[in-house]
């Protein structure tokens, strides 16, 4: 399959062509030295830009496509004085982990708000302040509302809706977020949001990771908790936990969840 991809970087002159990008192609493509994985969301062209990426599992090689373009004809978009911006690592090659999921997963007990302790880069998630709400609806689906903080101060939330994957009993489920700003849509039918761990009234870990052959990976992770806060020692356990089940530690960053934080009424 062939893309012809145009796009305009406002401080490089002319377009930039692209044919016959495949999927095996684009690991060079993401690595982009170290440059790729410290984007910033600063200004307004490139912050614009970042939100209304599209990270779709089926369609995910366009999106990094579009990243590696925004930055490497821009460079690094540094962060203000006093910020501590997120510096991602590249993930290592090779295929997606072996890695534990809930079993005998409540979805019930699950449901309801949580709050985002930290994270795995996300180019489509780059605000603070933010919470996940899940409700269920009547058919059995679950309501996603996910709302974090921009820059700005402005409360920006995204819609979505789960489905649990086809064991019930597993935390595995599909996310899509067809009519969001970032347009994080699942093609496929597999999970995308895979619940490494709960206890359902304090905290939960949440992995997911896509494979392009031969040996190129997505990954996404959160630390969630039922409160804005969790004790350092308890952190410092939970990591050193996941680390023997396979998740990456060295690629969370914690944001920001304080008293001052805006909160969206449920």
């Amino acid at each position: 399959m062939s893309v012809l991809l145009w796009m305009h970087a406002s401080i490089v002159t002319g377009l930039y062509k692209f044919y016959d990008i495949k999927a095996r192609e684009f690991q060079a493509r993401w690595q982009c030295d170290s440059r790729l994985w410290q984007v910033r969301n600063e200004g307004t062209e490139m912050k614009g830009a970042m939100r209304n990426i599209t990270m779709s599992y089926c369609c995910c090689w366009l999106v990094v496509v579009v990243v590696v373009l925004l930055v490497c004809t821009t460079g690094l978009v540094q962060g203000q004085s006093g910020d501590q911006p997120f510096f991602p690592q590249s993930p290592p090659p090779g295929p997606c982990p072996t890695f534990p999921v809930v079993q005998n997963f409540d979805l019930h007990s699950y449901l309801g708000r949580w709050y985002e302790i930290e994270r795995y880069f996300a180019p489509f998630q780059q605000g603070d302040c933010v919470t996940a709400d899940y409700q269920l609806f009547p058919n059995g689906s679950v309501s996603v509302i996910n709302t974090q903080v921009l820059e700005d101060g402005s409360l920006d939330s995204e819609f979505g809706i789960a489905d649990l994957g086809p064991n019930p009993t597993e935390g595995k489920l599909r996310v899509d977020f067809p009519n969001s700003g970032s347009g994080f849509v699942s093609m496929s039918q597999d999970t995308n949001y895979n619940v490494v761990a709960t206890d359902y009234h304090n905290y939960a870990v949440v992995y997911s990771c896509t494979f392009f052959p031969p040996d190129f990976k997505i990954e996404f992770s959160w630390i969630l908790a039922r409160q804005p806060q969790i004790p350092a020692s308890f952190s410092r356990d939970l990591k050193a936990w996941l680390e023997l089940v396979n998740i990456d530690t060295s690629r969370y960053n914690p944001l920001r969840q304080d008293p001052t934080c805006p909160r969206r009424q449920i």
